[in-house]
């Protein structure tokens, strides 16, 4: 007679033992780890043993990370009886950050907050999901379908949509959306170039409208790297986003109404209809516009616009003006800090034929303390337009008339953001039209020393610098954008310019970041040497 032993029962196909998998079922239907124990009857120690096997085993740390790791590799999550929520695009990112970091400074970067806002930005995800916690969230997220690739799913949408897709999706929408507000009208549109939203001109008989559409509050990109998932992920997050009404299309349609209370040229909003928001178009010639063909004319019109929003009209908005918008500028920095996922992309990114140092040079300036010296400057009494940039300025055909401002993002931000955007964009502009740049360049020399003397002497040191600081991360910012477009995005002119003059870019870039440094010890003669330097560097 033969003596046996017991052999232990054979891993799941997945890899996890049985114990382990028992553990992993349990993670998913309870509401934390006590009651999992409790449910399986098993020991608390080792219970937690088996769960630190896990986390080991997918590399994770926290409750929710695990949870979401184990729902991506094959276990399916719990129905769920609530229908899904309304989020708007600051929880669309906190839930992605949730599901893989643990620590609360990790998580802020990745959903592109304030550390100090995470513990109450989570607090209200989780009222509005009605989730008792992380771990929670996560399960209720991926039991809607705004996580997670399942391997066991029975879908081909497991990729990433093409731009074309993204550009049907939206056109079936503002179609639908341009029916219900002018009904009985035919319509024809046509695609606007854009990074951030689906744009199209809207042809309806005599008159032209703009319509934007922004999917799950992201720009195009983010969504074209699949770095919100896959297909059906989207279109899920998509369907949450139209439910609520802090979506950046109500937010813009609030700007344009408080700006134009305010006695302000912008586009007047036609209203926002199913998530689309449609604007009265006058023109379609830009300042970049005339900036290439009439350079002379270009600078009187920065003078004037920077002028508009210096003059008592922007004192009249209102204090329901101020948003939760935060500062594009800063925002735009922050998806440059790991762990944001666009700072992981930005690192593995190889743009047709860009040098191979400006991706890293763009991070490593990024992240070099810059955040952090931005983060720290006086925010300004009045709101900040927020786009002020050559191809959001609308000109009319004659040069006396009012130039008419378009997207603006209202908010309190850091005094001469405005400015700084101006600057930035302006400059990025000449890379195409260097011949422009004496007197564009002399313009914004007189803009800059005309609003220096208007702050206190002794703040103007420390203004100086800030309004330099914020060119420099707006400047990453666009360069960044633009090494970013994926590959099939028709991109905007200036994007164009940037990929035409890779090497001035970079050039550019290279002088912003002497001058920072430089103003530390002497604003004055930084600005002086970015000005002069940058045209040098433009007409070179």
């Amino acid at each position: 007679m033969t003596a046996t032993t017991d052999s232990p029962a054979p891993p799941s196909p997945d890899g996890r033992t049985p114990d382990q998998e028992r553990v992993a079922e349990a993670l998913l239907t309870c509401v934390s780890g006590p009651a999992a124990a409790a449910q399986l009857g098993m020991d608390p120690t080792t219970f937690r043993r088996h769960v630190r096997d896990l986390h080991r085993r997918y590399g994770v740390d926290g409750a929710p990370p695990l949870v979401h790791a184990l729902l991506t590799d094959g276990l399916r999550p719990p129905a769920i009886d609530s229908p899904l929520p309304g989020l708007d695009d600051v929880q669309l990112r906190l839930i992605p950050a949730i599901a893989r970091w643990s620590h609360p400074r990790d998580i802020a970067a990745a959903a592109l907050i304030p550390a100090a806002d995470t513990p109450a930005r989570i607090k209200q995800l989780l009222r509005t999901a009605q989730a008792s916690n992380g771990a929670d969230l996560v399960r209720r997220m991926h039991a809607w379908g705004l996580l997670g690739a399942h391997r066991s799913a029975n879908t081909t949408e497991a990729a990433p949509q093409s731009h074309a897709d993204l550009v049907v999706l939206a056109e079936r929408h503002v179609r639908a959306a341009a029916a219900r507000q002018w009904p009985g009208h035919g319509i024809r549109l046509d695609l606007l170039p854009a990074l951030h939203s689906v744009v199209f001109l809207v042809h309806l008989a005599e008159h032209r409208f703009v319509a934007k559409y922004t999917l799950a509050g992201t720009c195009l990109s983010t969504l074209l790297h699949g770095l919100h998932g896959t297909r059906d992920n989207i279109r899920r997050q998509q369907a949450a986003y139209r439910q609520t009404r802090r979506t950046r299309e109500f937010r813009q349609e609030r700007d344009l109404q408080a700006l134009g209370q305010a006695g302000i040229a912008v586009t007047a909003p036609a209203g926002v209809v199913d998530g689309v928001l449609f604007t009265q178009t006058p023109t379609l010639t830009t300042l970049s516009d005339v900036l290439r063909e009439h350079p002379q004319r270009a600078a009187r019109a920065l003078t004037h616009v920077a002028d508009i929003l210096n003059a008592t009209a922007t004192k009249r908005l209102l204090p329901n003006s101020r948003t939760p918008a935060p500062s594009p500028i800063i925002q735009g920095l922050r998806r440059l800090q790991f762990p944001a996922p666009w700072a992981a992309q930005l690192a593995r990114t190889d743009a047709p034929q860009a040098p191979a140092a400006l991706s890293a040079d763009i991070l490593t300036t990024a992240q070099g303390g810059l955040l952090n010296r931005l983060e720290q400057l006086p925010v300004a009494p009045r709101p900040q337009y927020g786009h002020l940039q050559p191809d959001h300025i609308l000109c009319p055909g004659h040069p006396s008339h009012t130039p008419t401002l378009i997207s603006p993002a209202l908010h309190f931000g850091p005094r001469g953001a405005d400015l700084a955007r101006l600057i930035s964009r302006t400059h990025l502009d000449l890379l195409t039209c260097p011949a422009a740049a004496p007197p564009v360049v002399a313009a914004l020399t007189a803009l800059v020393t005309a609003r220096s003397r208007q702050v206190a002497r002794p703040d103007r040191r420390a203004w100086l610098t800030g309004v330099l600081h914020l060119w420099l991360a707006d400047t990453l910012n666009a360069l960044a954008d633009t090494l970013l477009a994926h590959p099939d995005m028709p991109l905007p002119p200036q994007s164009q310019g940037i990929t035409q003059h890779f090497h001035r870019a970079h050039s550019l870039l290279r002088v912003l970041r002497r001058a920072s440094t430089m103003a530390i010890c002497d604003p004055h003669k930084a600005w002086n040497y970015a000005l002069q330097q940058t045209a040098h560097t433009i007409a070179d």
